[in-house]
């Protein structure tokens, strides 16, 4: 994967979203401990709706570890912030994210927004809500029941999300916003990414 690409996002969804989210109180601070596995790095649901830069919905994942990661017929799947049961929708992959890299698996794509996104790792047709929902990385295809399921390598809630990790989901999102985790509020795709940029954070959860 080539980093250079992720410079694209900053100025829209990574630095300038994290200051709308902060200002109007919608982060929802815990404690903090180290990632030893891959997790969901940004969710975004409001790709190609009214107002939006970008056209597509997208799950981006990032790998804090020193070593690759290679991940075979994994999956992304997302349910809607109310659903139950079995109702979850997968994008099912395969690829390797090197340590201290980004993954993006693109999802579908809206009527709107004026830009598309940089060239994906993965792909999928899922339309993830823009204000609430729930996504989970997933270390096979099988469904999950939540965010306790064996295999289930990370999860996010977001908006008025019925399940979650932690004691409360990540607040409700926008057309213009999506939910992010990093290592520290400056944090930047730079710092975060590979040896070549001199970056070596590590990143730290859970996300909500």
């Amino acid at each position: 994967m080539k980093v250079d690409r992720w410079k694209s996002l900053i100025p829209y969804l990574l630095a300038r979203c994290i200051l709308i989210l902060s200002l109007s109180g919608l982060i929802n601070h815990v404690q903090a401990q180290i990632a030893t596995h891959l997790v969901i790095s940004e969710v975004y649901g409001g790709g190609g709706n009214a107002g939006s830069f970008y056209k597509n919905d997208f799950v981006e994942l990032y790998n804090p570890t020193s070593f690759p990661v290679t991940m075979t017929h994994w999956s992304v799947q997302y349910q809607s912030a109310t659903g139950t049961g079995s109702t979850w929708q997968k994008t099912i992959f395969t690829g390797t994210i090197p340590a201290h890299h980004f993954f993006l698996v693109q999802e579908a794509q809206g009527s709107g927004g004026s830009a598309p996104l940089p060239a994906p790792d993965a792909a999928g047709t899922i339309s993830l809500a823009s204000t609430g929902g729930k996504v989970a990385l997933t270390g096979d295809t099988m469904t999950i029941s939540g965010p306790a399921g064996v295999n289930v390598v990370d999860f996010v809630g977001y908006g008025s999300a019925n399940e979650f990790e932690g004691t409360l989901p990540v607040g409700a999102l926008s057309n213009t916003t999506s939910a992010e985790r990093k290592s520290e509020a400056s944090s930047t795709v730079a710092s975060m990414s590979g040896r070549e940029t001199g970056g070596m954070e590590v990143i730290t959860g859970p996300t909500s």
